[in-house]
Parts: structure tokens; sequence; C-alpha cells
């Protein structure tokens, strides 16, 4: 009886481990999802200030920005500065409507970001529970 309940034990032990290990895998995946976005759309934002001057840019580079900082609380697990998380949620959310501009900066055809996407979304769910895990004000 006891060997029964050492087995279950162990057994129960595993599947929590191997769970815990899936969701911190899909956990990473959703940060670098928004990292490559981020570095996706810096590159774009550096084309063209390159071809129109940084003032043809300041936008694109707003949403680099937001995304790679953005990427960077999930990262470590603190925001940066609660005081722009709404912008940055913002500009995440922007980027989940339209999948024609992550299709874009990304230089895939839309078919192909869909997984982008879903960590996309993974990444807004994990940043409004740490925005509100620090004590913010709920953002949604």
């Amino acid at each position: 009886m006891l060997e029964f309940i050492g087995t279950v034990a162990v057994c129960a032990a595993g599947l929590w481990l191997a769970r815990y290990l899936w969701s911190f895998w899909r956990f990473r995946q959703s940060i670098n999802a928004v990292e490559a976005l981020a570095s996706a759309v810096k590159a774009k934002a550096d084309f063209v200030a390159a071809e129109a001057g940084a003032d043809a840019a300041e936008k694109t580079y707003f949403i680099a920005i937001c995304l790679k900082s953005l990427a960077d609380s999930l990262s470590y697990g603190k925001l940066a500065n609660p005081l722009i998380a709404g912008a940055q949620l913002e500009v995440l959310e922007g980027m989940i409507g339209s999948p024609d501009d992550v299709a874009f900066y990304m230089g895939k055809s839309v078919d192909s970001i869909t997984e982008m996407r879903l960590g996309l979304v993974r990444a807004r769910e994990s940043f409004v529970l740490l925005h509100r895990a620090m004590g913010s004000k709920p953002i949604v």
C-alpha cells in the first residue's frame, strides 16, 4: 500500500513539474514573440529613418520602444515604469488587433504569423497580471 501511495505521489509531482515547465516555456515564447516583433519594428524604423528622415520614423520608433520595454518588464518580472504601462498595452493591443501590421513588420505573410500572434496574446495576459501584481490600477 505504501508503495502505491509513493508511486502516486511521485507521478503527481512529475505531472506538476511537467505542467510548470510547459507553462514557463509558453511564457518564454510569448516574451520571445514580443522581442522579435520589437526588433523587426526597430529595423523598419531604421530603414524609414535612413530613407525619409528621423521625423518620418518617430511613430515606428515609439512602437519599437514600447514593445521592447514591455518584453523587458515581462523578462524581469517588474514594471520598468508604471506610468507608461497603458501606452505599452495600447501598442501591444494594436499589434494583436492588426495582423497586417505584424506581417508587414515581420516581413511575412499573414498566414505565417499565427504563432506570433498567439505569443502576443499570451504576453498581453501576462503583462496585465504583472501590472495587477505590482499593485497598480488594473488596466484592461
